[in-house]
């Protein structure tokens, strides 16, 4: 009942507003698109969703931009570069130079590697079994 008198008292003109048939991942790659090359803060937001949002259009959109700008933003550290961020970034977006480093200062993890078992740190540590 509220949505009908809701619908039913708006100005027709902004009914167009309150629904899209455009799906989320196109909905996102539409909002990159249409960002300013200074809106970082935006953009970065998109990097934190599934990789299959932008699956697509990630390569052309995401990935250069990353790219561009990684070394600013570990010069200038925004709010939103932290390491759980730098962590959801997929590996190829990251610059070669950074994941090189991130790699020995064990600062990223790279999720080809595989995590030993609590039961195998465990062993290691009563020195059961050698590090790989």
């Amino acid at each position: 009942i509220s949505l009908v008198t809701f619908v039913a008292v708006m100005k027709r003109e902004y009914l167009h507003t309150f629904y899209s048939f455009d799906t989320f991942s196109e909905s996102c790659r539409k909002r990159v698109k249409s960002a300013r090359e200074d809106q970082d803060e935006l953009k970065q937001g998109f990097l934190t969703c599934h990789p299959s949002t932008f699956a697509g259009w990630g390569e052309e959109l995401l990935k250069p931009w990353t790219l561009k700008n990684w070394s600013k933003w570990e010069e200038e550290k925004p709010a939103w570069f932290t390491d759980s961020w730098i962590e959801g970034v997929p590996n190829e977006y990251v610059p070669y130079e950074w994941r090189v480093k991130y790699k020995k200062t064990k600062g990223r993890v790279d999720p080809q590697m595989r995590r030993r078992s609590s039961v195998q740190q465990v062993k290691m540590l009563m020195g059961d079994v050698e590090e790989k």
